[in-house]
């Protein structure tokens, strides 16, 4: 069972000045568990929460919440992560866990298994979920002609 997700993108960019505070962030989510026997809880998807608790960096606190970096900019800083589990688990709590850390405007953009799409989007220290849609239209082609964006098509005169 579960909801199967898929990422579309994710920019986020965490400075490397707050990875400690990152990582105790995710590392304070511990006795907040969401699945599981009283004697035996976990985060959905995450089997032992010694995974992450024992990391010893933001890298492997996010690796065994299934949301690994994989991409860092020349000065050190997070600013890709990928999705690299198969369904919806307790990503609303981990995202609000280290949203303090997150530089505004970074999102990550999801699509559900019946085509629901959504972000989460980072400001002012907090995320937010976001529903949307996806839209083809006449105009957004002109305004993208307009910007530069795209260049003629091939159809067009």
């Amino acid at each position: 069972m579960g909801y199967i997700i898929y990422e579309l993108g994710a920019r986020v960019h965490i400075n490397r000045h707050s990875f400690s505070l990152a990582l105790t962030a995710i590392k304070s989510l511990h006795g907040r568990e969401t699945c599981g026997r009283s004697d035996e809880m976990h985060f959905m998807w995450i089997n032992e929460s010694a995974s992450f608790l024992n990391a010893a960096t933001l890298d492997e606190a996010l690796f065994a919440w299934r949301w690994p970096v994989t991409d860092v900019d020349e000065d050190g800083n997070i600013v890709e992560l990928e999705f690299r589990g198969e369904k919806y688990g307790d990503e609303d709590l981990l995202f609000a866990a280290i949203a303090p850390f997150v530089e505004p405007n970074s999102e990550i953009r999801m699509a559900g298994e019946d085509g629901t799409l959504w972000r989460w989007l980072f400001a002012d220290g907090k995320v937010q979920k976001e529903f949307g849609r996806l839209v083809f239209d006449e105009r957004a082609r002109k305004l993208a002609l307009a910007e530069g964006i795209i260049g003629k098509w091939p159809h067009c005169e």
